[in-house]
Order: structure tokens, then C-alpha cells, then sequence
């Protein structure tokens, strides 16, 4: 059975109730919401050069674009007269689409978690070399 070419630019309503929708959208908002809080933190902290906040900022900001990508994407595949596809090449195209915000966020927790390690690694060598300088009468 062959679906007309005005069958293929329909989207199913169900299509966009689909559950990875949301949790698309969500991990979008997790995000958002862990770069902006990591960045005030690390930017803060007074443990970080400018060049290395600059990076910082840069890997960030690639993931939210690439994560802008994502949700530009899944908008065209939700749309009607967006692009010609059936149920089961959309439900495919928001299962690929879930994954790379998946992963784009697990990467941001990692990078984030690593960069707060420097930072402790950082403060705990401040506070030793503030401690040696007490010691020996130098501070």
C-alpha cells in the first residue's frame, strides 16, 4: 500500500505526543540549566584564567548550539509540510534525535564534573601553600 504524497507530510498526532518529545525538551532544559549554574560556579571561583573560562564557555557553547540543531530538527520532524515521512521514519528520526541530546548532555556532566575537579585540585594546593607559608612564618 503506497501513501499519497499529502499522507507523508501529515504528522500523526500521536507522533507528537510521542514520550521522547518531551524528554527531549526536558534534557534541552537540564542543560541550559547545568552550563549556566556550572559556568557561575567555575567563573566564580576565582580557580579558573581567563583563557581556561574562555574554553570553558566554548565547549558550552557548542553544546547548546549543537543542541539548538537538535530541537530545530525535531520541530521539522513534528511539523506538517516540514519534511515527507511516515510514522515509523519519524518515531525513527525522534529516537536518533533523543540520543544525541542524551548524549550531548551526558558529555556537558562529565566535562562539568571534571572541570570542578581541577577547581578542588586547584583550591586544595592554595590551601596547602597557604598552610606552608603560615608554617614558615611568611604569611
Amino acid at each position: 500500500m503506497t501513501c499519497s504524497p499529502d499522507a507523508l507530510l501529515k504528522v500523526n498526532p500521536a507522533i507528537k505526543k510521542y514520550y521522547r518529545v518531551i524528554d527531549i525538551v526536558d534534557y534541552q532544559l537540564k542543560m541550559v540549566k547545568e552550563y549556566k549554574a556550572a559556568f557561575k560556579r567555575f567563573s566564580g571561583s576565582g580557580l579558573f584564567s581567563e583563557d581556561q573560562l574562555d574554553y570553558i564557555a566554548s565547549v558550552h557553547k557548542n553544546l547548546i548550539d549543537g543542541s539548538l540543531n537538535n530541537l530545530d530538527e525535531l520541530l521539522m520532524v513534528i511539523t506538517a509540510k516540514s519534511l515527507r515521512m511516515n510514522d515509523a521514519e519519524r518515531i525513527s528520526a525522534i529516537d536518533r534525535i533523543y540520543l544525541d541530546v542524551e548524549k550531548k548532555l551526558h558529555f556537558l556532566r562529565t566535562f562539568n564534573n571534571q572541570q570542578s575537579m581541577v577547581g578542588l585540585q586547584r583550591l586544595g594546593d592554595k590551601q596547602d601553600i597557604n598552610n606552608i607559608k603560615t608554617l614558615h612564618g611568611l604569611k
